[in-house]
């Protein structure tokens, strides 16, 4: 310190100083709060005082004992701003602003068939032309006029805002809807079952998001269609995050949206969202596990004379609809795993192994077996995936192969007579052994020097092409499946279409030395050139064949695909002349493809990188992302 400077009295005898007992019996005096020495109060250690005015930690050390300079102060208490009944009524004015404002929200099953969509809130971009919505947009007057809203495509990554006009349907449209979901749509995946009969009023009160689904997926209207699918989102979206609905009639429509969600390719897709929320809605129903045997909650009644059971006690059997809609969310978490490989499907445990038991020996509906047996054979698909990409040595994949078909040959023999000629069971059949035996078009498979194993994989390769070809040409088959049905068919068939193509494409294509593949007879048996050809010129058809209400000037999910096709087959195109040319299988065809729309111009083709196709398929062709079929890439 400077010589100058003067200290504070340092002074024990403070009225505020406090005295310690010590263990000998003496009494210490401490210095009083704040008051402590600057050495004391460096250290955290109680200031007590000395005989020569020192404080016995300064004494003891030999140090100079100097007062701290300033005296710490209180921090005083802040006052509230408000009183305790200001701030009650500034409660109590928000509460009553939230309830107005709950008023005037409309509930999730109060909408009418005549009511114009209120899908204004989902509108994206906003166009500025529209304008925004006005009372008489949400009337429920029957004399409303056409509702407009925002069409948004993403096609070249932009969203793009189109007014579309469209009307309420007729009472005949609406059973006609009925009667196309029953005797067309369900066939197909008969999960959400209406009994023959039902009135649609019925339905709209027992089911009313199921009734809007159903509405959504046979439509024949684009614009309708978008504008239920934009309601459908709406609802959901309120139902879960808002009111937190958990009811059946919302897990059977998540069921039957997801299992149609190529309808909405033009929008943003949610086919895995869809299905979290099925599996998240599922649970908290307590359908995903057995009923339990001790009631929920019976811990609540305890009273003095015991623990009685509730008097509403839970029924200890599970329904026929419960366990068809738990069966239903399996089969389309598989079909999203299997193609997006974004999610994991449901596991399958074994009260999910009962409810197909159940349904199979039963007789509450005689779609049921179809039912069971289209989600065994994708079970098994999905089995295959999960275990190829990480298969060991070429031992261990032998034997997954073999295990493999061992399974489908049960599958196979385990369907019923009536179900044999069943084209849709068929086509899940096929793919269940395409799915199988391409796994030896993997290069880490074909490392066998041993002849006998390298013409098992050759035979099991010819297996897998004459099982993709089976596959096309029943699909293609105008008797089995007309251009009219092609609305109908679910996204897992039409999946199963996309993932022949490419094995197709890539058993066209397929090179490995020691293993005899004769390129010339494959091509000589299928050109897959005439088969995407095909594709493209029934999407170019189908609108106009099954009758569907589609403005030529706003991208529609057949025009929608049918580009993309275009744009992978001109690529497939590139690729198979540069092989043909390269071998001298044939003279190479045309760039500009067979009949294709748009001719393509030269370009190097060995600096194309063509495994970005499969990410093609499952972004651009099914609005999904990510690795698609399996992680095979081409």
């Amino acid at each position: 310190m400077s010589q100058g400077q003067t200290l504070p009295e340092f002074r024990f005898d403070d009225p505020e100083s406090t005295e310690l007992t010590n263990a000998d019996g003496t009494r210490t005096k401490l210095a009083a709060y704040g008051k402590a020495c600057i050495n004391c109060a460096r250290s955290k250690t109680r200031c007590g005082a000395h005989t020569l005015g020192k404080c016995e930690r300064c004494h003891r050390l030999q140090k100079e004992c100097v007062p701290a300079p300033e005296i710490r102060k209180k921090r005083a208490a802040k006052k509230p701003n408000l009183s305790k009944t200001a701030a009650l009524e500034q409660k109590l004015d928000g509460i009553v602003q939230m309830l107005q404002e709950s008023k005037s929200t409309p509930p999730l099953t109060s909408h009418s068939q005549d009511q114009p969509l209120g899908v204004d809130t989902l509108r994206a971009p906003y166009n500025p032309s529209i304008g925004p919505p006005t009372p008489a947009s949400s009337s429920t007057s029957v004399s409303t006029p056409p509702h407009h809203l925002g069409y948004s495509c993403g096609i070249d990554g932009h969203s793009i805002a189109v007014p579309v006009s469209y009307p309420p349907e007729t009472p005949a449209e609406l059973e006609e809807i009925l009667d196309t979901y029953q005797t067309k749509l369900v066939p197909f995946f008969p999960v959400a079952l209406i009994q023959p009969g039902t009135t649609i009023q019925h339905i709209k009160r027992e089911r009313p998001f199921l009734w809007l689904v159903i509405r959504a997926t046979c439509s024949r209207s684009q614009a309708r269609q978008y504008a239920l699918g934009l309601e459908i989102r709406q609802r959901l979206a309120h139902a879960i995050m808002i009111d937190a609905e958990k009811s059946l009639d919302l897990l059977f429509g998540i069921v039957v949206f997801a299992a149609w969600s190529h309808y909405h390719i033009c929008t943003k897709p949610i086919s895995s969202s869809l299905v979290q929320f099925g599996m998240a809605i599922a649970g908290d129903l307590c359908l995903t596990k057995p009923i339990p045997k001790e009631i929920f909650g019976v811990m609540r009644d305890f009273n003095a004379q015991g623990c009685p059971r509730p008097p509403k006690l839970v029924s200890a059997v599970r329904t026929m609809e419960e366990r068809r809609a738990m069966v239903g969310l399996l089969y389309v978490s598989l079909v999203t795993t299997f193609y997006f490989q974004r999610i994991d499907a449901m596991r399958f445990t074994p009260y999910m192994d009962e409810c197909l038991k159940v349904l199979e020996d039963s007789e509450d509906a005689p779609t049921d077996v179809l039912l069971v047996h289209l989600v065994r054979v994708q079970l098994l698909c999905n089995s295959i995936i999960l275990v190829f990409p990480s298969h060991g040595p070429d031992a261990m994949h032998e034997f997954h192969v073999n295990a493999a078909k061992m399974q489908l040959k049960e599958l196979e023999q385990a369907v019923p007579i009536e179900l044999k000629s069943n084209d849709v069971l068929q086509l899940h059949l096929l793919h269940a052994k395409i799915t199988i035996h391409e796994t030896r078009l993997n290069s880490s498979c074909l490392s066998s020097n041993d002849p006998i194993v390298q013409m098992q994989r050759a035979e099991d390769l010819w297996t897998c092409f004459t099982a993709t070809k089976t596959w096309l040409e029943t699909f293609f088959d105008v008797g089995k499946f007309p251009l009219q049905r092609y609305p109908h068919i679910s996204t897992a068939i039409f999946g199963n279409l996309a993932h022949c193509l490419i094995t197709m494409f890539r058993l066209h294509t397929f090179e490995s030395p020691g293993i005899p593949w004769d390129l010339k007879q494959v091509r000589q048996e299928m050109d897959i050139r005439e088969v995407v050809k095909e594709w493209i010129d029934r999407w170019k058809s189908v609108p106009h064949a099954a009758g569907l209400i589609v403005d030529s000037q706003e991208e529609s999910p057949w025009s929608y695909t049918r580009k993309r096709l275009i744009t992978i087959a001109k690529w497939w195109e590139l690729r198979m002349a540069a092989d043909a040319e390269r071998e001298g299988l044939s003279n190479p065809e045309s760039r500009e493809g067979p009949g294709l729309d748009v001719p393509l111009p030269d370009f190097d083709f060995g600096a194309m990188d063509v495994e970005f196709l499969d990410d093609m398929w499952g972004s651009d062709v099914f609005g999904g992302s990510g690795e698609f079929f399996g992680g095979y890439t081409l």
